[in-house]
């Protein structure tokens, strides 16, 4: 019903009238219906004055209420991965049992604090429906109960696990994709990164959505759109507050991947860099992009430069939202598509 009510009040004049004079900065425009959103975010209670239970109840409301209407799924499995810490995943198959499908492993966003399967369901049931692919929806420790490195330490478990049971998924195991948001971006980039450091077969891509790259400096865009953009500078500061113990652990390659030599980053695989024109973390995500690109070939580096931090979830509501998850799902879909065509020769 919510969610109704906000498509009704997002497509009327309202959205337009309160949204305000146009929002430019650098030359570009910020989406209408986004700078809406925006404004009535300014509204709402800040994150980082709740308790992390809290936190995560409020972020799952939100995004449902931006959600768009669930895709069916021929085949949705959710399953324990780890018992010994009751971590669960959700497989996402609309494809009959084949052996031979690529896998796609997301990590879902939320400063290492907040998010779950369920903030992200609509995000990957997207993916699976039109990549044609095994989606799998990783669950991982959050803070503050789970302290660095416990979600970066899960995410690289969690993409052994997938490797060992791909075939009883009717996956490839040598084919399986990395990709995620915000922290779950970092989360799928350090599982490159330690395969390479441990000469482990890579996955065959990886997948960055407005990623965290570097906590070790503060960035220009930090302060240009830490406020009023929905993501703040002090929302990402109580993120890092609960996840971090010790300081220096922010110069740790899995949290600051900027911090990766250049012999490293020239071993990825193909890699999607994705960021938003309005985003605290664009910057760095752009200084990563560049770096990678220097250093690598295999790279698609975009800037969707109308949007905020966080619009893959904003789907349901806003358009050019939806757009830039066609534009990933359309690099996928390519990828997959030759990937397809080598395995035939």
């Amino acid at each position: 019903m919510l969610r109704s009510l906000a498509k009704i009040l997002f497509d009327s004049p309202i959205s337009r009238w309160g949204s305000g004079d146009p929002d430019a900065k650098e030359g570009n425009l910020l989406d209408p219906k986004t700078q809406f959103a925006c404004r009535l975010a300014d509204f709402l209670p800040k994150m980082e004055n709740m308790a992390p239970s809290q936190a995560r109840e409020f972020f799952y409301n939100i995004f449902q209420t931006f959600a768009p209407d669930p895709i069916g799924i021929l085949e949705i499995d959710d399953r324990i991965w780890d018992a010994a810490y009751g971590l669960n995943l959700r497989i996402y198959r609309n494809q009959t049992k084949d052996k031979s499908l690529p896998i796609l492993l997301y990590f879902h966003g939320g400063g290492f604090v907040i998010g779950s399967i369920e903030t992200h369901d609509a995000i990957c049931r997207r993916i699976a429906y039109l990549t044609k692919s095994i989606v799998i929806n990783m669950e991982y420790r959050l803070a503050p109960e789970f302290p660095f490195p416990k979600a970066h330490e899960d995410a690289f478990r969690g993409f052994l696990w997938v490797q060992r049971h791909a075939y009883l998924l009717g996956g490839d195991p040598n084919y399986i994709g990395v990709l995620g948001d915000s922290a779950g971006a970092n989360l799928a980039n350090s599982i490159v990164s330690e395969c390479i450091k441990e000469k482990l077969h890579l996955p065959f891509l990886l997948a960055m959505i407005y990623p965290v790259t570097d906590i070790i400096r503060e960035h220009p865009s930090m302060n240009q759109f830490g406020s009023g953009y929905g993501l703040t500078k002090k929302t990402l500061q109580w993120f890092l507050k609960n996840y971090l113990k010790r300081e220096e652990d922010r110069s740790d390659w899995r949290l600051s991947p900027l911090q990766l030599p250049r012999e490293i980053l020239s071993q990825y695989p193909e890699t999607y860099v994705a960021l938003a024109g309005f985003d605290p973390l664009r910057s760095e995500g752009e200084a990563f992009g560049e770096k990678l690109m220097e250093s690598c070939n295999k790279v698609n580096f975009n800037i969707m430069s109308t949007l905020v931090h966080g619009y893959l979830q904003m789907t349901g509501l806003i358009p050019e939202a939806e757009i830039a998850l066609d534009h990933l799902i359309n690099w996928m879909q390519t990828r997959i598509a030759l990937l397809n065509l080598e395995k035939q020769v």
